[in-house]
């Protein structure tokens, strides 16, 4: 026979209409049920009649569910999603801006970027409504996913461009598409207390190089960057900390020394070109002068009737391309608009009660804004030319689905987080 308890949480439990509040809501008032029933206990009532005394004391079941559904319901963070929208549609600029110079696959670009930004949208609400706390035990799964799918690009013999090694499934996609899966991988990790931190070290190594060795430099630092930012914030004892950093330091000198033994022509090219561009001006130098240019005589309002087709307009020199065609103006209006994520990214961290949820967003963040700075900053001739992608700006399925996944991630933090705060108040 049910007792008065199990129908009471029964009862409530029925007003929550999201399942995987559902769980939460009973602890927590199994929680309250007991501690009010340890009171009662101590003044003298049987453990029955201490009970039934708590359960009448939480007062009527029905309005109780309903209160708490309306507290802890899962949230929707409507204006990080007004804000993907929003940068979803500006990122067509940098290709209108190709149709006015008659270039021939201009609307071939167009459509094929509407079918990555619907990819990316459908990977963004997609892991938005799946729990983000379920990814903590698939820690292992998604370091094996990450590791043979760079395993597929490497053995494709596929499309090299720029050095980089490509796998064509339809499109071409690089070595940055593992990035995610290990991203997730090492939230687990970093979050899990009875991970060895001299095996997550070993795992890291073998990941970085296998993505150096894809000859894809923005990817390695943008990732290496991003792991040594979730190691320095995971909960490890400094013990651990200090051996992290003298492995990280070992490894960036380690990784320096090898880029200078291998680096392959056109890369060293490419650094003679951002040191001393004057001296290689109809080489390597030739962007950076052309940059140079371009910036210094932009204007408010662009020059559009200037028939100029800039190299790499629609990709690593989407910034300029804003710049010269549309003026500044609008490239800071772009600019204002990315960096809105990153404030609102922020805001959404400090809400954040789970270490897990945080090490997330942690990651995600620092995903974010390492490309955001680094491409802001090539674009102004200020660090060396990359692959390195302006969020969403810039064109390929890449850029859109890395940024999108990464929305998505903080989006399904942030629609759970009533939820974590209710079981750490239990």
């Amino acid at each position: 026979m049910e007792n008065k308890k199990d129908s009471f949480l029964n009862e409530v439990i029925k007003q929550i209409k999201v399942k995987e509040a559902r769980e939460s809501v009973s602890i927590e008032l199994n929680h309250h049920i007991n501690e009010i029933k340890e009171k009662w206990i101590k003044k003298g009532l049987s453990e029955a009649d201490a009970e039934n005394k708590a359960v009448k004391q939480m007062g009527d079941p029905t309005k109780l569910g309903q209160q708490l559904y309306k507290i802890y319901r899962p949230k929707i963070d409507w204006l990080m999603i007004i804000l993907l929208i929003s940068t979803f549609l500006i990122s067509f600029l940098p290709l209108l801006s190709l149709n006015s110079f008659d270039y021939t696959n201009g609307a071939y670009l167009v459509k094929r970027k509407i079918i990555f930004i619907l990819f990316g949208a459908i990977a963004a609400l997609g892991i938005m409504f799946i729990d983000y706390r379920k990814y903590k035990k698939l820690g292992w799964g998604f370091y094996i996913a990450g590791m043979v799918l760079l395993a597929l690009i490497y053995i494709s013999k596929g499309p090299i461009i720029n050095g980089r090694v490509y796998l064509n499934i339809g499109f071409n996609i690089d070595s940055t598409f593992a990035v995610p899966f290990l991203f997730l991988a090492f939230s687990s990790f970093l979050s899990n207390s009875k991970m060895k931190t001299w095996l997550t070290a070993i795992l890291f190594f073998f990941s970085l190089l296998f993505i150096y060795y894809l000859a894809n430099n923005s990817t390695t630092f943008l990732y290496a960057i991003m792991i040594f930012m979730m190691f320095w914030h995971s909960k490890l004892r400094n013990r651990n900390i200090f051996i992290i950093i003298t492995v990280m330091i070992s490894l960036a000198g380690g990784v320096a020394l090898f880029i200078s033994q291998l680096l392959q022509g056109y890369q060293k090219e490419r650094v003679l070109g951002f040191l001393h561009p004057e001296e290689h001006a109809g080489e390597s130098g030739y962007l950076y002068l052309l940059i140079k240019r371009i910036i210094g005589e932009g204007s408010y309002f662009g020059k559009p009737e200037v028939k100029e087709l800039l190299p790499e307009a629609h990709t690593e020199l989407v910034f300029v391309n804003l710049i010269h065609y549309y003026g500044w103006i609008v490239a800071l209006i772009v600019i204002f608009i990315l960096s809105l994520f990153i404030l609102r990214i922020i805001l959404i961290s400090s809400k954040i009660d789970d270490a897990y949820g945080k090490l997330l967003i942690i990651g995600a963040i620092t995903l974010y804004i390492v490309q955001f700075i680094y491409s802001t900053a090539m674009n102004l001739g200020f660090l060396p030319l990359t692959g390195m992608s302006l969020p969403f700006m810039s064109y390929g399925l890449m850029p859109v689905l890395l940024n999108s996944i990464i929305i998505g991630v903080i989006l399904s933090v942030y629609r759970r987080k009533d939820l974590i705060s209710l079981k750490y108040q239990s």
